[in-house]
């Protein structure tokens, strides 16, 4: 059993505990950390937007925070974040806080999160609350103008009877359209997605991609393959690629050459540092990511927990 400091107590989040939630966010956190999970906090909501942030509070200071949410566009699953300040860690906290989460979702689905291979708190906690990876994402983090990622790039930029072009060229309505299919086939396996949900977010994450430095890959005027490309703030580019179907022939030739595309592009600029988000199922860019020569990598593990199942608890 942890060992429980009693001098905090776990109740539900108020709006004054927003500038305590804000403080638990390391000097120098994790950037997806930082733009997902810490983000998750916040008031409680009903509907199809349903959240519950609990907080750990002693001597009148917020030390902790762990909230359930819905998740539209991956309904199987309900998405759990936890954070505790670093003054308070090691004393079980993080679980006591999952522990108290378990019982706060109205529908019995696992919830689900995200944790760095190399992060032991991380891993230490998951295996306290019974928890399990589902999927990992490789996380391959080349410098585009690093010598042997020019080289790479440029021995498959152009591949037979495929033809690379910047997103730009496709019109608003069919890029968006590209993402949903791209999107919906890559998750259905592991986890499937709400296509309605997913289209209304759609609208807006592609206006967000680099249109000129996001590349489509075509074959007989028909694209095969598309490689997003988002700029982060610190000048770190995100990258999703892979083909437009599952059933796609010659598919990792197409993955290939659109995110040689996009790498030889992003090195013109000066970007030193791309993360390619991807998965390790992923079938033709998981074949191209083994043909990359060393880079660095910050793998990350999709991760779940069972959900309470005692209503009597669920009830207190």
């Amino acid at each position: 059993m942890p060992v429980v400091d009693p001098g905090w107590q776990i109740r539900p989040f108020t709006a004054a505990d927003q500038p305590g939630v804000d403080a638990l966010l390391d000097p120098d956190p994790d950037r997806l950390w930082a733009a997902q999970g810490h983000r998750l906090h916040g008031e409680a909501r009903d509907g199809d937007r349903w959240r519950r942030t609990l907080v750990a509070e002693r001597a009148g200071q917020v030390v902790g925070a762990v909230t359930v949410a819905s998740n539209r566009v991956h309904p199987g699953r309900y998405n759990l974040a936890v954070e505790v300040a670093a003054g308070s860690r090691r004393r079980g906290m993080a679980r006591a806080l999952v522990e108290r989460a378990r019982l706060q979702a109205p529908l019995p689905l696992p919830l689900a999160g995200k944790v760095r291979p190399a992060d032991p708190a991380g891993q230490a906690l998951l295996r306290a609350v019974g928890g399990r990876a589902y999927q990992r994402c490789p996380g391959l983090c080349p410098d585009p103008t690093a010598t042997e990622v020019r080289a790479w790039a440029a021995d498959l930029s152009r591949s037979g009877d495929l033809a690379v072009h910047p997103l730009s060229e496709l019109p608003a309505g069919e890029r968006a359209e590209l993402w949903v299919r791209q999107y919906l086939w890559v998750h259905q396996d592991w986890s499937p997605a709400a296509e309605g949900p997913l289209r209304e977010l759609t609208r807006d994450l592609v206006t967000e991609a680099d249109q000129e430095s996001s590349t489509i890959t075509v074959r007989d005027a028909q694209v095969v393959a598309v490689c997003w490309v988002f700029g982060a703030p610190d000048h770190t580019a995100e990258i999703v690629c892979e083909t437009a179907e599952r059933a796609t022939p010659g598919g990792v030739a197409a993955v290939a050459a659109g995110l040689a595309r996009s790498l030889s592009l992003l090195a013109g600029r000066g970007v030193r540092s791309a993360e390619i988000d991807g998965h390790v199922s992923d079938p033709h860019l998981a074949a191209v990511l083994d043909t990359f020569p060393p880079v660095p990598r910050a793998p990350l593990d999709l991760v779940e927990i069972d959900p309470a199942h005692d209503e009597v608890a669920r009830q207190q």
